[in-house]
């Protein structure tokens, strides 16, 4: 639980900029056994707000509707709004329990808080953690370029003849060195140029 509660404290302090702290419920005890042995509750305190945590004891996965119970009589309970945890659940699953209007944090990967007009969601995740990556042809093409410092301007004839790839291949390869913004490009008629400005160690 402690892994899960240092994640989530990462994941926020990440995506929101925003420390948060933790600190064990001492009134669960006071709850019926079912929400006893279901979940453990910690107070949170984020962007100057508290709110209470109620994380899934288990992984096993759990129907939305039923956990709306939950969240609901945990909070006729407790004086706070109350944040549905848990470590993985399906995206099926997420999208139920935002249309159920379920509070929720899966730390590394979603959130869902409509009482701070948060709806924080997968592509999202997915747009902060893009990174531009290399095809093995471009990285033969970055390689063949340095061992070959002697030569100026390269063309995508110059490399299928030198590489054995075929012409299509570099066109990505071309590509995929524009958009990373390696290289000076330039075109003349149907023939595309790369120059790129460092040799060796500095290149590489």
């Amino acid at each position: 639980m402690i892994k899960l509660l240092d994640k989530l404290k990462k994941y926020l302090l990440d995506v929101l900029d925003c420390p948060v702290s933790t600190v064990k419920w001492e009134e669960a005890n006071q709850l019926p056994l079912f929400l006893r042995d279901g979940y453990e509750y910690y107070r949170i305190s984020v962007l100057n707000s508290s709110y209470l945590l109620m994380i899934a004891a288990d992984n096993k996965e759990q129907q939305p509707a039923m956990v709306r119970k939950h969240l609901f009589k945990v909070k006729e309970k407790s004086a706070y709004d109350v944040i549905y945890m848990k470590e993985t659940v399906t995206s099926y699953n997420r999208k139920r329990l935002i249309e159920n209007k379920v509070p929720f944090i899966i730390p590394g990967n979603q959130m869902y808080l409509p009482m701070l007009g948060i709806d924080l969601r997968e592509h999202f995740r997915k747009q902060q953690e893009e990174t531009i990556s290399f095809s093995p042809s471009t990285q033969a093409v970055v390689l063949y370029a340095i061992y070959h410092r002697e030569v100026e301007v390269f063309t995508p004839g110059h490399l299928t003849k030198h590489l054995g790839y075929t012409a299509m291949t570099m066109t990505r390869v071309f590509d995929e060195l524009q958009q990373a913004g390696i290289g000076e490009h330039s075109v003349n008629g149907r023939e595309r140029f790369i120059h790129f400005n460092h040799k060796g160690r500095k290149f590489w």
